[in-house]
């Protein structure tokens, strides 16, 4: 069946997708949402056939695919790498092509040494993505003073060394600005954070 031979295909697709076409604007967020949202649905829709004509088509590519009983999907490749629809929509792609970054569409922020040093964002995560040595989030409909608050509770667990705070006029005429704060640990860990347009990324590093 064509579209299952095709299935395979578009789950890489997918993954650059998120990183190439991250969104800047409303009308791209909703566009990609919606790719995305109806991947999930037509891979939790599959019948069994379908699901095994998949299965033995990555085999072929090398790649093995599960369906597991919490209709989640794991894509796994020959070389461990493995990348996961869950049931809620989330997608998590580990190493898939980028030798050890891994990225999640939604969800909380994978849990790793990094992430640890932040507080629990009180926002939606649109993507995140890094590995042990630097992670970044991104996030969408975010107010500025959503971001401010967040900023205190990153000084208060110890990111109050060398800090540059405060706003730059990108394009001043168009009234366009940005919102930044950078600063160290006292490990020398740092964390930057940027907030524009009610979008924002953050990330956190080691030295």
């Amino acid at each position: 069946m064509k579209k299952i031979r095709l299935i395979s295909i578009i789950i890489l697709l997918v993954i650059a997708l998120i990183w190439i076409f991250r969104p800047f604007s409303a009308n791209r967020e909703t566009h990609l949402e919606a790719f995305i949202q109806n991947f999930t649905n037509e891979m939790q829709g599959l019948t069994y056939e379908e699901q095994q004509a998949l299965i033995r088509t990555g085999r072929e590519q090398g790649v093995a695919i599960d369906f597991r009983d919490d209709e989640s999907v794991i894509f796994t490749h020959a070389d461990g790498s493995t990348a996961r629809i869950n049931a809620d929509g989330t997608l998590v792609f580990d190493s898939i092509g980028w030798d050890g970054l891994s990225v999640q569409y939604r969800g909380n922020i994978s849990d790793n040494t990094l992430t640890r040093l932040l507080p629990a964002p009180n926002f939606n995560i649109y993507v995140s993505m890094g590995d042990e040595t630097s992670y970044t989030i991104v996030a969408h409909n975010v107010t500025l003073a959503q971001i401010q608050r967040y900023v205190e509770l990153c000084k208060a667990l110890g990111f109050t060394i060398n800090v540059e705070e405060g706003f730059c006029d990108m394009l001043g005429m168009l009234g366009i600005g940005m919102f930044i704060f950078v600063a160290n640990d006292t490990n020398g860990n740092v964390l930057e954070i940027t907030h524009s347009q009610s979008s924002v990324a953050i990330t956190i590093k080691r030295p």
